[in-house]
Parts: structure tokens; sequence; C-alpha cells
């Protein structure tokens, strides 16, 4: 989450940078003034510190709600509808974990 935070800070700050100075500035020097004040020395700058914080927070309270599964046993067996409730759950699965994977929660 902290490289993805990184990133975020490095392009948004750089892009910031290059317009204060008319564009007299190349986007990569802005991105090496806004790596050196943002996180100097691999740590972080006190003002990196608190937006991190509430980038965190954000996330934290982002919850995502999925549809709910449906249920393959109220569908005649080898039916169709049989089969795309369970093509929904495993896809409904595989949304669940991809959207956990970037860091975010899923509601039961």
């Amino acid at each position: 989450m902290r490289e993805e935070f990184e990133t975020w800070v490095i392009q948004v700050k750089s892009a910031e940078l290059v317009v204060k100075c008319g564009g007299g500035m190349k986007r990569s020097s802005c991105e090496t003034i806004v790596k050196a004040t943002w996180f100097p020395n691999g740590g972080m700058a006190p003002m990196a510190c608190e937006l991190f914080e509430a980038w965190q927070a954000s996330r934290e309270a982002l919850v995502i709600a999925l549809p709910e599964e449906d249920e393959p046993v109220y569908h005649p067996p080898g039916s169709a509808n049989q089969g795309f409730a369970i093509g929904f759950n495993d896809c409904r699965d595989q949304c669940a974990a991809a959207i956990e994977a970037a860091g975010l929660k899923v509601r039961s």
C-alpha cells in the first residue's frame, strides 16, 4: 500500500510543480525534487506521514458491496440456470479476490 501511495504522491506533486514552474522544468527533475522532499533517505517527511495516514484511512473506509451469491440448489440439476448460478458465484468470488488484493474490503 505504501508503494501505491508514494507513486501517487510523486505523480500528483511533480505535476503540480511542473505547473507552478510554468512548464520550465522537466517532469523527471520535478519527480526528483518531490522524492527528496517527501521521502528523504527512503523515509517519510512529516507532511508525507500525515497525508499517508489520511490516505490509509480513506482506503480503510472504502468497502465494496457485491451482489449476494445465487444458490444453484434452487435450480433443477443440469439446467442452464444452475450453470449460470455457478458461473455467477465463481465470477463474484474472483471479483472479491481482486478487490481484496488491491487493499480494499468486500462486504460479506
